[in-house]
C-alpha cells in the first residue's frame, strides 16, 4: 500500500507517515474529511488522532481512548503499564459496566435496554473483554440460568424440532432468538440449531439423471447428423452455382445475356462476333503494364 501524502492548504512541505495512513494537517482537516465521507457513504465512525511517527493527524474507527498515537491500549501488563489515574476507555467503561450488571443477575437482553445498546454491540464488548484480558462474569438467560443451562422439560430434540418450524413459518434470526431465550435456550444453542435448520430447509439443487445409451439412439443421432450434412452439401452447391458465369438469350432471341452473380451484361446477336474477336485479341496478346502505360 502506498504511502498516502497529505496535501497542505498552504504552501507547506508534505508530509510522509511510515504508518502509511492517510494523513490531515490538523485535527479540524481530519475531523471535516470524516463527516464529509460518512455522511457520504455511510461509513462506521470514526475518530481523529495525533500520530506519534509524524507531525500529522489520522483517523481510526476505534473508541475515544483506546488509541494512543498508532499504539493500542492494552490492560495486559506485557503490552503497557498504566498509572493509576490513566483515563479509561469507552469499551473499558461498558465493560466495567456490563460486568456490574451480570453479577446483578441480569441477562443479556436487559443489559442492552438497561445501557441502549444492541446485542451486536454488546458481543462486540465481548470480544475487546477476550482480547484485552478483561475478567467478564458468565451471562445469564433471562430466568437467570448460567451460560449452557436449558429448561429440563425441554429436550434437545423438541427445541431443534420448534426452531426448524419457526424458520419455516419465516421468522427471522432474531425472532427465534428472542423467543427461544425466553424458553431458556441459550446463544450457541440457538446459533447452532438455526444453522442447522437453515441448512436442511435449503433449497435442493437439481441433479439430472444420467441417460442411459442405446443402440437405437446412436442410430437416431447419426441419421439426425446425415440429414444436417444433406442439407449443408445442398446449401454448398447452391453458392457454386450461384457463382458460375451463366449466358443465355434476352430480348426475345434477338440479344445475349452474360451473368457473374450480381453482374449482368447484354449483347444484340450481331455484335456477338466482334465481342469474340476483342476477347480473342485481349486473351492472346502479352499482358501489358498498366502503370507503365500510365
Amino acid at each position: 500500500m502506498a504511502t498516502q501524502i497529505a496535501t497542505p492548504a498552504v504552501d507547506a512541505p508534505p508530509i510522509f507517515c511510515p504508518s502509511k495512513k492517510k494523513v490531515f494537517y490538523s485535527e479540524a482537516e481530519a475531523v471535516s474529511f470524516e463527516t464529509t465521507n460518512r455522511a457520504k457513504y455511510n461509513l462506521q465512525r470514526q475518530h481523529a488522532y495525533k500520530c506519534d511517527q509524524c507531525p500529522a493527524y489520522h483517523l481510526t474507527t476505534m473508541a475515544v481512548g483506546e488509541h494512543i498515537g498508532n499504539e493500542v491500549h492494552r490492560t495486559t501488563a506485557s503490552h503497557a503499564t498504566f498509572s493509576a489515574n490513566h483515563s479509561v476507555s469507552g469499551r473499558e467503561a461498558q465493560a466495567r459496566q456490563i460486568s456490574d450488571l451480570r453479577r446483578k443477575g441480569q441477562s443479556n437482553n436487559d443489559i442492552c435496554a438497561t445501557m441502549g445498546i444492541s446485542y451486536m454491540e454488546l458481543l462486540q464488548v465481548q470480544n475487546w473483554c477476550l482480547h484485552n484480558d478483561f475478567p467478564l462474569p458468565p451471562s445469564q438467560t433471562p430466568q437467570g440460568r448460567q451460560s449452557g443451562a436449558v429448561l429440563g422439560h425441554a429436550s434437545a430434540r423438541a427445541r431443534k424440532a420448534k426452531v426448524v418450524e419457526l424458520f419455516k413459518a419465516g421468522q427471522s434470526y432474531e425472532s427465534i432468538r428472542q423467543i427461544m431465550l425466553a424458553e431458556g435456550s441459550t446463544e450457541s444453542l440457538i446459533y447452532g440449531d438455526y444453522t442447522a435448520a437453515k441448512t436442511a430447509l435449503a433449497p435442493k439443487k437439481n441433479v439430472s439423471t444420467p441417460v442411459s445409451v442405446t443402440l437405437d439412439a446412436v442410430s437416431e443421432k447419426r441419421k439426425a447428423l446425415e440429414a444436417e450434412l444433406a442439407a449443408l452439401q445442398r446449401k454448398e452447391n447452391e453458392l457454386l452455382e450461384a457463382k458460375r458465369t451463366k449466358v443465355k438469350y434476352c430480348w426475345d432471341g434477338k440479344g445475349v445475356l452474360i451473368q457473374k452473380e450480381a453482374n449482368m451484361f447484354a449483347i444484340g446477336l450481331a455484335d456477338v462476333p466482334e465481342l469474340i474477336e476483342l476477347l480473342e485479341e485481349i486473351i492472346t496478346r502479352e499482358p501489358v503494364n498498366n502503370a507503365a502505360q500510365d
